[in-house]
């Protein structure tokens, strides 16, 4: 959110692959959606993602800009 209100939307497709343990992996890619001007550069911005899960709960979540 921007300070003055505005928002992106994330959406995101990707496979979840379970690991070993009771975690989980998943891959793949992500957009945003914007009616912000100040923000109109991510629009549909495709992102690469990455995502573990361990079996305790914790959450690493991370994504680079396709280019």
């Amino acid at each position: 959110m921007t300070g003055s209100g505005g928002v992106a939307v994330l959406h995101d497709s990707g496979i979840r692959v379970p690991k070993d343990g009771s975690g989980w992996s998943v891959r793949g890619v992500r957009h945003l959606r914007t009616t912000s001007p100040v923000m109109s550069r991510l629009n549909d911005l495709p992102l690469a993602f990455e995502v573990e899960i361990d079996p305790d709960g914790t959450v690493h979540d991370r994504m680079w800009e396709w280019k």
